[in-house]
């Protein structure tokens, strides 16, 4: 019967650890050292084990079909993880080899020894969940790096956008840098000129007319034009999950003009309704009719510039969400800087202080909860090695779940504590400038600027009618702004 080198690499050879040729070279150099002629090879290469089962690596699938065919005797392979990165599967593949009692030999001479007995059993139950927990690690690893990137204006990874093209250079600093290539950006701007000059009934007559004035070929599909107006470097952003950043020397379109593109889109995008399209009513429950002082109601209604309104019913008072909005937060900007130079510190650095305590809490509770659940992993996977029916590989799939959401919970609050400290950088008077650009130039973005939403607690009480928004300041009950609509 045959011997097998198995090999398998997630990603690019050239920053994987564990590459191909690496596991190929030290396979044979293990079967040398054995005294066995490797009679194939089965190479997976940039496939996924935590992403793609082992019907979907079909390397993986044919060796074991080998193997339980009879054809397989001896199987060479770096590590465990190359085999599995989820333990139902690892313990599933372990099964196999022990039925058909096949020899594996690990090339890495620190993994320990397969052992095909009940101890063995368990031994490999802790060997796969460790390893499932070190490919979810590696992940928040590879998600950590690209927000590195992002922060450091760098392109965090995936598809160049069109326009651009990554800086190649020995210099780190440069390194990872996008620079316009200038033919592509001229054909950009002709086609976002042309969606704003003319009104067409349909997203797809404006392609078809962008064809036809062969601005852009006949293989453009609608799809990768819709995702040019999602690109935020054309308006000189770089976002990456948490991370927002100006890269003004990528900016192809000025805010203004950039704002009234997407607004003219979202009108092609949604039509008058959209029930998938996330609306944030940033003054939700905080804004009275000053007629009947009654709570106005946030009605969500997207057509054309109007995203939703504030409503009461009683009075056919209907205001404009955004204009509500901005029309607050510049108040609340020109409040802050006239009446709180002194105070501005003492009172951000308290925000700041009590939002991140209060992560920090729930952060505490969140990794409990996830020992907790650990313990109940460690438990189940005992009950399942006595009993391998489809009752306790459910428990220990829910369990499995459980625990990787919470990890997925603590990973968002380390994120959000890490953000709150960054925005100790605005707690001091001397910076208050600086505050206020960021405020300004975010104000598109508002929802999730956490400056603003500072400047959202500022107000006690906001009373509005069709011509006049008053609003109460929190700190004292004495100041008050009115603005007209």
């Amino acid at each position: 019967m045959k011997t097998a080198l198995y090999a398998r690499h997630s990603i690019d050879q050239k920053i994987q650890k564990t590459s191909m040729s690496s596991q190929i070279s030290e396979g044979e150099i293990m079967a040398f050292k054995n005294k066995l002629f490797i009679d194939e090879r089965y190479l997976d290469p940039k496939v996924s084990a935590r992403s793609n089962s082992r019907y979907q690596r079909p390397e993986l699938h044919r060796l074991l079909s080998d193997i339980q065919a009879g054809i397989v005797q001896n199987v060479i392979v770096s590590r465990r993880c190359r085999l599995a990165r989820n333990l139902t599967e690892h313990l599933e593949i372990y099964d196999i080899f022990r039925k058909y009692k096949v020899r594996v030999i690990f090339s890495e001479e620190s993994e320990p020894p397969m052992i095909y007995s009940e101890e063995g059993e368990i031994l490999e139950a802790i060997f796969g969940a460790k390893n499932e927990l070190e490919g979810d690690k590696i992940v928040e690893g590879i998600k950590a790096g690209k927000r590195a990137k992002a922060k450091k204006g760098r392109n965090p990874g995936g598809r160049t956008p069109y326009g651009y093209r990554l800086i190649k250079t020995d210099d780190k600093e440069e390194a990872g840098k996008m620079r316009k290539e200038e033919e592509e950006i001229a054909i950009v701007q002709a086609m976002f000129n042309v969606f704003l000059e003319y009104d067409f009934q349909s997203f797809a007559d404006y392609v078809k007319y962008l064809k036809s004035q062969k601005i852009i070929s006949q293989d453009w599909s609608d799809s990768r034009i819709r995702g040019m107006f999602g690109t935020q470097y054309y308006n000189g952003y770089l976002s990456y999950e948490d991370v927002h950043i100006a890269v003004p020397y990528l900016q192809v379109f000025e805010d203004e003009v950039w704002k009234e593109i997407q607004e003219k889109y979202a009108a092609y995008s949604t039509g008058r309704t959209n029930t998938k399209h996330q609306v944030t009513f940033l003054l939700k429950d905080k804004v009275t009719c000053s007629l009947c002082g009654k709570m106005m109601e946030s009605k969500k209604y997207i057509y054309k510039d109007v995203e939703g309104l504030y409503v009461c019913k009683q009075h056919g008072v209907r205001i404009r969400k955004n204009e509500m909005e901005s029309k607050y937060l510049l108040a609340a900007r020109d409040f802050l800087r006239d009446e709180l130079p002194h105070q501005f510190e003492k009172l951000f650095s308290k925000y700041v202080a009590e939002k991140t305590s209060d992560l920090e809490n729930r952060l505490f509770q969140l990794e409990f909860d996830l020992s907790t659940i650990g313990s109940s992993l460690i438990t189940q996977t005992r009950h399942y090695m006595l009993d391998k029916s489809n009752q306790n590989i459910d428990k220990l799939k829910k369990i499995k779940h459980r625990h990787y959401l919470k990890q997925e919970d603590i990973s968002c609050i380390k994120a959000e504590i890490e953000r709150f400290k960054g925005m100790v950088k605005y707690s001091s008077s001397p910076l208050l400038k600086a505050a206020e650009f960021a405020l300004e130039s975010r104000l598109s973005e508002y929802s999730e600027d956490e400056l603003i939403q500072f400047l959202l607690s500022l107000s006690m009480k906001i009373k509005a009618n069709s011509t006049i928004i008053k609003i109460e300041w929190s700190h004292d009950l004495n100041k008050y702004t009115e603005v007209e609509i």
